[in-house]
């Protein structure tokens, strides 16, 4: 599926919530189950979005999204990890006093934020057919923090990052575009005369 450029999408849309929604993102991997934080999302970034979509009209909006969940990703993974010594001390005194089966109910609205950020992320990166190697790196790097902060048994990284890879697949499937013949692969096409 080819993405118009964000100045046909300025028109048709409007909104960062709206594209997201044409998109498909309210329904992807656990944006589905914490939409008022993902809808939050949509309209803390709505203005920067705008913004860009006015700056760089020749590019497309899938393009821009990207680099807003790029941008957003960035910046709450170098926060949790920042603090997450802090963060697992918390959770370690929370455990102590109330007891372990209790302390995973004090919920971390930034390890929430980080997410479904990945997720959204991974789903936009599959829209537009990226490499899967470099989805499934940050998959892993995000599960493991999120991981240490919320004191999961390795086999819930796994789990976790298993579901981001989902995301992943579920925007390739939907909107990947079909990718684009490596030097060697067109080389071969053209010694083999499938050119």
């Amino acid at each position: 599926m080819t993405t118009p450029t964000s100045s046909e999408q300025t028109d048709m849309v409007g909104t960062l919530a709206k594209y997201c929604e044409q998109l498909g993102l309210p329904t992807v991997g656990r944006l589905a189950e914490r939409n008022q934080e993902w809808q939050q999302w949509c309209v803390e970034h709505d203005a920067l979005f705008q913004h860009v979509l006015k700056a760089k009209p020749e590019s497309s909006t899938n393009h821009h999204l990207l680099g807003l969940l790029t941008k957003s990703h960035i910046e709450i993974t170098a926060k949790l990890s920042q603090h997450a010594d802090s963060v697992v001390a918390m959770r370690e005194a929370i455990a102590q006093s109330v007891g372990e089966e209790h302390s995973n109910k004090f919920g971390l609205p930034d390890c929430i934020q980080l997410d479904i950020i990945t997720h959204a992320w991974l789903y936009v990166q599959g829209c537009m057919n990226m490499d899967y190697s470099l989805a499934n790196d940050h998959a892993q790097n995000t599960a493991e923090l999120l991981n240490r902060l919320y004191f999961t048994p390795a086999t819930d990284v796994q789990a976790t990052r298993v579901a981001y890879m989902e995301s992943f697949y579920a925007g390739k499937a939907v909107f990947g575009e079909p990718s684009k013949p490596s030097f060697w692969q067109k080389l071969s096409d053209w010694i083999n005369g499938r050119d």
